[in-house]
């Protein structure tokens, strides 16, 4: 184990000049992508929280336990707009992003990514993640996503080590909206000394796939489809 001896905090501000002029691209490829004009401000500031920590042994080391970080947009030129007789109001204000990453230690991390529409109030995107691991190697996860655009989904994931050769894992994927699951995939690895053997199931909304595996370190792997 290890404690902690110290706590620095910075903060970061930062100031981001985006100006992209007006080009006609009425002749561009069906493959390409029209760059729209932007001339914008983003205005952000990031904190950070890093502990000093030491071990049983007297090494010392350090870990970033927080950074949470706001970043919005200002478009002049929505600002400059000449509105006229028009009821449509000015609006230079961007949506603010919001990012928090929090690792109380190096088995635990819990990640967030929001952001809220200043105009309407209402949150645009929220994603949450909740990681967990241990020294074994066992694993898991679960994770929220929800954007206005109807997408809400919730992610579950493990990997559990029942030996040192055999390891089971599980991955979910539900819509929350309609109530059904998008993906479920199980599964098993065996490894021994310069081979492993895996088989899968993946129940997904359209098909069902069982995949069966074998790795030769240093060769790659094979690995063979059943639907």
């Amino acid at each position: 184990s290890r404690t902690i001896e110290k706590l620095r905090h910075e903060i970061k501000p930062e100031l981001i000049y985006t100006y992209v002029p007006y080009v006609d691209q009425a002749d561009l490829p069906d493959f390409a992508d029209v760059i729209d004009e932007q001339h914008s401000v983003t205005a952000a500031i990031t904190n950070t929280l890093v502990a000093k920590l030491k071990g049983k042994n007297g090494a010392t080391s350090y870990q970033e336990i927080l950074r949470f970080k706001l970043a919005q947009p200002y478009d002049i030129k929505e600002a400059m707009r000449n509105v006229g007789g028009s009821d449509a109001a000015r609006r230079p204000f961007g949506d603010i992003d919001m990012e928090l990453d929090l690792k109380p230690s190096a088995y635990v991390a819990f990640y967030v990514r929001n952001r809220l529409n200043v105009n309407s109030g209402r949150w645009e995107k929220s994603n949450y993640d909740l990681r967990m691991t241990d020294t074994r190697g066992d694993a898991a996860s679960i994770g929220y996503r929800y954007t206005t655009d109807l997408l809400e989904e919730i992610n579950l994931s493990f990997r559990a080590f029942l030996t040192k050769s055999l390891d089971l894992s599980y991955v979910l994927k539900r819509n929350l909206f309609d109530q059904h699951d998008i993906r479920n995939v199980m599964g098993f690895n065996y490894s021994h000394q310069c081979w492993s053997i895996g088989l899968t199931y993946a129940d997904a909304a359209s098909d069902r796939t069982v995949m069966l595996s074998l790795s030769l370190n240093g060769l790659g792997g094979v690995g063979q489809n059943r639907r």
